[in-house]
């Protein structure tokens, strides 16, 4: 088993950490803890962990610090996770030079963190030492594909190009270069696949590991990236698209189901996590109907068919079919009916009497 040391400021942080993942079967046990950067260093000179997972922020000496620190000293070979809060390239940068294994933004991931591990286990099996000066790209992929996920142009095109420049500024030879790259695409696509974004067939992908470090400049390379980002953002877009459009059939089911009950536009999508806008306008595209014209098609039908069968009070009917107000109510059945609950049950009484008296 490969030994860990957690760091962090915060004792709930730590424990958390121990039960959140299986350690074991990631190759992993936890070999200790400390609470700031400097206990950390002095716990690293002493035992010589193969890991060590750190906050960014702590007392003393920060997580980056602790990094350099480390790396002057016989401790170095420690493999490093950083965690952060912080989405901001400036920090993702300095991991990288720094040469973390992984950099993983709060709250933690189960799944990112066991994947990371899992990763570091078979490096480590293959070569003990870390191979020197070859940066982690894994901070400025999760920023990337963030960029991506929100779908903005003009900000995927920065990240790109702060990533070009660290690419320029960390590499020391072309051929890292194109390693660098290639670590790049397989992270990404694993996370587009993850997301549900089908890469097979992306014209872009394929001029992206086409791009050759000796005959293709920066500018090329930053141009297929951001076209294959891109490219991602708007699959993305079109599959999230494709899952609302499923997700609206059991929306409307839903509402069927709920219409008795004190519902709104703005609960059903808090229950869907859809933004209440976004499903209002996608329902009434999709049924030619908007929302509350629906839902009170639904409570004024089954209104009129309590009135019919029961003898029911108006109020009570009212309270059975969602209306919070039976002044309300009275209201919105006039409205669509043209006469009011009472209306129309006379009306249906004194039918019912005339057909008798045919009979």
């Amino acid at each position: 088993m490969y030994k860990v040391l957690l760091v962090d400021d915060e004792m709930y942080v730590r424990q958390g950490m121990r039960t959140l993942i299986d350690w074991q079967a990631s190759g992993f046990e936890i070999g200790g803890e400390a609470e700031n950067g400097a206990e950390a260093l002095e716990w690293i000179s002493l035992h010589q962990p193969d890991l060590v997972i750190t906050d960014i922020r702590m007392p003393l000496l920060n997580g980056l610090d602790l990094v350099r620190k480390a790396a002057e000293t016989e401790a170095s070979r420690s493999s490093f996770i950083i965690l952060s809060g912080y989405e901001d390239f400036k920090y993702a940068q300095e991991a990288v030079r720094s040469g973390v294994h992984d950099y993983i933004l709060k709250p933690v991931d189960e799944d990112e963190l066991t994947s990371s591990l899992l990763r570091l286990a078979g490096q480590l099996r293959q070569a003990p030492a870390p191979a020197a000066n070859q940066p982690s790209l894994a901070p400025f992929v999760a920023v990337v594909l963030e960029r991506m996920e929100e779908d903005d142009a003009l900000a995927i095109r920065h990240a790109i190009g702060l990533f070009i420049s660290a690419l320029e500024a960390d590499c020391a030879s072309l051929e890292q270069v194109e390693k660098a790259i290639a670590q790049f695409i397989a992270r990404a696509t694993m996370a587009m696949q993850e997301m549900g974004i089908r890469v097979e067939g992306m014209t872009e992908l394929a001029l992206l590991l086409g791009w050759q470090a000796r005959t293709q400049g920066w500018d090329a390379l930053s141009e297929r990236l951001a076209a294959f980002v891109l490219a991602g953002a708007a699959r993305l877009k079109q599959a999230r698209r494709e899952k609302a459009h499923g997700r609206i059939h059991s929306i409307k089911r839903f509402i069927e189901e709920h219409y008795r009950e004190d519902i709104s536009l703005k609960s059903i999508a808090a229950h869907f996590y859809l933004n209440p806008v976004y499903m209002g306008q996608l329902f009434r595209k999709t049924y030619g109907i908007y929302f509350n014209e629906f839902l009170l098609g639904l409570r004024i039908r089954e209104a009129k068919r309590l009135l019919r069968q029961t003898n029911m009070l108006v109020y009570e009917v009212a309270s059975e079919t969602g209306f919070n107000s039976p002044d309300y109510f009275v209201t919105q059945f006039e409205k669509l009916e043209s006469k009011t609950p009472t209306e129309y049950r006379n009306q249906m009484t004194d039918d019912a009497i005339r057909e008798e008296k045919v009979l």
